[in-house]
């Protein structure tokens, strides 16, 4: 597994040329990007599902992570907007995920409308798409649907957004067999583990 100097080096080589955001908190970028780098090389996903795609440094970051302990996973993302990020943003998604996956495919497609037959099955779900709490419960909820027994769901922005927080706990005190860990990151990750 990389250093972090090391991985924040390279994941600087994959910040998307016209992405404003991403320059403006690139060191609190990386930090984020270097803990979904350290969750999949400690769960080592041979599939990976992820709700938001938008640049895709998060696919990117859990490919790498899976790819650097001897796992090339493959990787379905699914964004609404494609068309509002542009073309650019989409072709650079498809770009750096598939220097560090096996199949790579991103499908256009509001979450807040997905049924758990339009997810595939996966080791790993990340879910960062709709921030709203209807909209993170729901994806969360296909996402357990789609996490393969002793999978994990990872939530995105379990500190910095509140509906997020509260979807998640409202989800685990639906499935109490079901385990979570929290990791501080920028915005904070909650990690959900199937039971098995």
């Amino acid at each position: 597994m990389l250093a972090f100097n090391t991985f924040e080096a390279i994941f600087n080589t994959v910040v998307c040329p016209g992405d404003a955001f991403a320059r403006q908190y690139f060191p609190e970028l990386a930090v984020h990007m270097f803990r979904k780098y350290q969750i999949a090389a400690t769960f080592r996903p041979r599939s990976i599902v992820e709700f938001g795609v938008r640049a895709g440094y998060s696919g990117w970051a859990l490919s790498k992570g899976a790819t650097d302990t001897g796992v090339v996973p493959t990787y379905v993302g699914f964004d609404s907007d494609i068309d509002q990020n542009g073309p650019v943003f989409v072709s650079h998604a498809r770009k750096i995920i598939s220097t560090v996956a096996g199949a790579v495919e991103i499908r256009q497609a509001d979450t807040r409308k997905l049924v758990p037959a339009d997810i595939p099955k996966a080791d790993l779900v990340h879910v960062d798409a709709d921030h709203s709490y209807a909209g993170a419960l729901h994806e969360i909820s296909i996402a357990s649907g789609a996490a393969s027994p002793g999978g994990v769901v990872v939530s995105d922005d379990f500190d910095y957004m509140l509906d997020v927080r509260r979807a998640v706990l409202d989800f685990l005190s639906a499935n109490p067999r079901w385990f979570a860990m929290h990791v501080e990151s920028w915005r904070g990750e909650a990690i959900l583990v199937k039971p098995r």
